[in-house]
């Protein structure tokens, strides 16, 4: 049974109802409690709920949406239980390499306990050009991540049994860059060649920057080998994030990097589950390439979002917030 666009789009979206609500509960739990153990936690439940999805495929698909939603919150707790991770076990100047390495197991396939000065956090300035940042990224990496090989299918006429191994190609060059620059990032802070706060920045614009021009170019293109050759420069220069804004959690405030990476995902996960819907009413409306262009331009708007916010107003400067 296929379903239609508008379903697919909901089923897709119900995973970040989920991820949406698991932000903070997750941080306050790897902050006060066990990271670790947090971490374990979020990622043995999203295990058994894609163990269980197939057998729903034959039941109804509220059942899959019901798991997705499970799943979601699972997946809440792990970024913020990760930056808690990061911030005791990283050295200072291996921390983009080595942030590159385990958010790319995303792509590829201890703690303190405190009470959080939240009046401080939510009316920091920095904190909130980190949401907004994240916000803006977010969504041209959901349009990849979950609407990739509709497009691949729709418009390049890939088959399904081509599009895994195609659709995988950006995501394993991504992969190889952001390690190879992560290296560079921690080269350019360990010989002070550049400020924290402009690493981030240079990171932000090759993120973003050729992303956007990627997106205006992408629907544009017929031929299938140089659309796969577009996208996969848009991903592979996308993994600077790590070394980017990604990084600025930890900088700002240390003792609640998780606490702010889970405020930051929280807002960015509207984008996850408002991808999804928009590309299912776009292709509703009408399912020509018109409705790609609007989508991937839209993206283009977001990148250039977060490029200005960031290079403008971002910094990586610890916050008077994250002292005892």
């Amino acid at each position: 049974m296929i379903w239609p666009p508008k379903l697919q789009g909901i089923i897709v979206s119900s995973y970040f109802w989920g991820y949406l609500f698991g932000q903070l509960p997750g941080a306050r739990l790897a902050e006060d409690l066990s990271a670790k153990w947090t971490f374990y936690g979020g990622v043995s439940a999203h295990i058994v709920g894609s163990l269980l999805t197939p057998l729903a495929t034959y039941m109804h698909f509220s059942i899959i949406i019901a798991l997705r939603v499970i799943q979601g919150v699972a997946g809440g707790f792990t970024n913020p239980a990760m930056h808690c991770l990061l911030t005791k076990w990283a050295p200072p100047h291996e921390r983009n390499t080595i942030t590159s390495f385990i958010y790319n197991g995303s792509v590829i396939g201890t703690v303190k306990r405190k009470v959080v000065q939240w009046k401080a956090i939510l009316t920091n300035g920095p904190v909130w050009v980190l949401i907004v940042s994240h916000i803006a990224l977010s969504w041209g990496w959901y349009i990849y991540l979950t609407q990739l090989p509709l497009y691949m299918n729709m418009v390049l006429k890939f088959k399904m049994n081509e599009n895994g191994a195609v659709t995988a190609l950006p995501f394993f060059c991504m992969f190889l860059f952001s390690i190879a620059y992560g290296k560079f990032a921690d080269f350019l802070a360990e010989k002070e060649k550049l400020s924290i706060t402009n690493i981030r920045k240079l990171s932000t614009v090759i993120s973003s920057g050729i992303p956007a021009i990627c997106c205006i170019v992408i629907p544009l293109v017929t031929d299938r080998i140089l659309a796969v050759a577009v996208m996969t420069i848009h991903m592979t220069f996308l993994g600077s994030i790590f070394s980017g804004f990604l990084q600025v959690h930890i900088d700002l405030a240390s003792n609640f990097a998780g606490t702010l990476m889970s405020i930051t995902n929280t807002f960015a996960t509207l984008t996850g589950i408002s991808v999804p819907i928009f590309v299912g009413w776009a292709i509703d409306r009408d399912p020509s390439v018109a409705s790609w262009r609007l989508i991937f331009w839209v993206s283009t708007g977001f990148y250039v979002i977060h490029v200005l916010t960031f290079s403008i107003f971002g910094t990586s400067k610890e916050q008077k917030f994250n002292q005892p």
